[in-house]
């Protein structure tokens, strides 16, 4: 101390900590501060944009006054949240402070002024970590980082950006973001203001979330035996008469809005479906509605009515000048499909077809009193549905008769007989009771 005096008689000795940042105010000998302006740069009065670093200080005693405030710290789940006092004004229709070199995460207030640092919210963050920050310049405030648990999916709108192309629903995907961690690389690349297309996995992010507002979902999840249906909410319109979307490729089963938008995509009723599994969607963009998948036991066949493909071709000349009528079409077309679907589980697409269970296995019907009926075994179904026939006799005596019919439908005829009468049901009612 001694030594100082000798060396720096008249001289202010600040010792600034190694925790600390020296906060220096200029109150004499000095420029005014410009209009406008909070802080000041070296030469002018005012409480100075600079700070003292750790160690040993002189400063004139009258000019200076300097006072110390601890480091600002970002634990290892926060974000630092950045507010310029003083700087440029925002550009007309900016929200955000765009970014500026050179100043060491906000640490060098006179570089920050000088790069033409603007005022207002900063688009860049604090990470984790403690810093040497001037907070008559700069106000800093710490937010939870985002965390995105398995089974969820982060639903991402932007509060900044240029505006979304005219008839679309979301933001179009930009790149270079790392999932909305660098706001500069989004707002520089014109990322869009609003919902946003992209989504936010599992993991922890380090969000402005002043720019970004990250609502948190469940993922979707199809469980064993469902299936699920896929509504898109923007994309191409339906082409007239359709009533279930062209599948397309490139999407990631839905995952992907915007490849879904890039291959064409259309907005309704989808014709790929999910299958079990987890899959972090959109819900912005795609409304999923679970679904039992279809099964065909044994001894049924399941026969399809597509409401998708194309239109059934004009019967052929020969056909129409023999009087044949077209009941059923092959695949690929629309209508009920000459192929039917046998024992099994299908992950069927009830949008895209219908499906009409038909038994293949003997079917009795009674006409028979009640309890009278026979049993049954694993291939004929009984069925007593119809009162005894009353019928008279020659000499005049009435008499009811039973009657048992024994019915089977051929699997390769099942298409032709949901065509020409609908159901098993209606066939009794309205062929056999009739004939008999």
């Amino acid at each position: 101390f001694l030594l100082f005096l000798f060396l720096f008689p008249g001289g202010m000795l600040v010792v600034v900590g190694g925790q600390e940042v020296g906060i220096i105010e200029r109150k004499y000998l000095g420029r005014p501060l410009p209009e406008a302006r909070v802080v000041a740069m070296r030469s002018e009065v005012g409480i100075q944009a600079r700070v003292l670093q750790p160690g040993l200080h002189v400063l004139a005693p009258i000019i200076y006054t300097v006072a110390k405030q601890p480091m600002i710290e970002i634990s290892e789940a926060e974000v630092g949240l950045v507010e310029s006092i003083d700087g440029r004004p925002l550009e007309p229709g900016q929200i955000f402070a765009r970014r500026v070199a050179g100043h060491d995460t906000f640490q060098d207030g006179e570089k920050f002024l000088q790069n033409g640092g603007q005022k207002g919210p900063q688009v860049d963050i604090l990470s984790p970590g403690k810093y040497r920050i001037n907070i008559y310049l700069f106000n800093v405030r710490t937010v939870p980082a985002v965390t995105v648990d398995q089974g969820e999916v982060g639903v991402v709108s932007a509060r900044d950006g240029v505006p979304i192309t005219a008839g679309r629903l979301l933001a179009h995907k930009v790149a270079g973001h790392q999932a909305f961690q660098d706001g500069e690389a989004f707002l520089s690349s014109d990322g869009q203001i609003g919902p946003q297309i992209e989504v936010i996995l599992p993991g922890r992010y380090r969000i402005n979330t002043d720019l970004f507002n990250v609502e948190v979902r469940p993922a979707t999840i199809v469980e064993a035996n469902q299936v699920g249906l896929v509504t898109a909410k923007d994309g191409a319109p339906l082409p007239p008469g359709e009533l279930v979307a062209m599948g397309v490729s490139n999407h990631n089963d839905y995952q992907d809005a915007s490849g879904f938008l890039a291959s064409g995509g259309q907005r309704g009723p989808q014709y790929d479906l999910l299958k079990p599994g987890t899959y972090y969607i959109n819900a912005l963009m795609f409304d999923v509605k679970l679904d039992e998948v279809a099964v065909v036991q044994r001894g049924e066949v399941a026969v399809l009515v597509s409401n998708v493909g194309k239109e059934p071709e004009e019967l052929a000349q020969e056909e129409r000048l023999a009087g044949k009528e077209r009941y059923v079409v092959p695949s690929g077309y629309r209508g009920i499909q000459s192929e039917v679907a046998g024992p099994g589980v299908y992950y069927l697409n009830r949008w895209a077809y219908i499906a009409y269970i038909i038994p293949t296995t003997n079917l009795t019907i009674d006409w028979a009193e009640e309890g009278t009926e026979g049993g049954t075994d694993a291939s004929n179904m009984r069925m007593q549905l119809f009162n005894p026939l009353s019928v008279i006799s020659r000499d005049g005596f009435e008499m009811r008769v039973s009657v048992k019919v024994v019915i089977r439908v051929r699997p390769d005829q099942a298409p032709l007989m949901v065509a020409k009468i609908g159901s098993i049901e209606n066939l009794i009612d309205h062929v056999i009771h009739p004939m008999i």
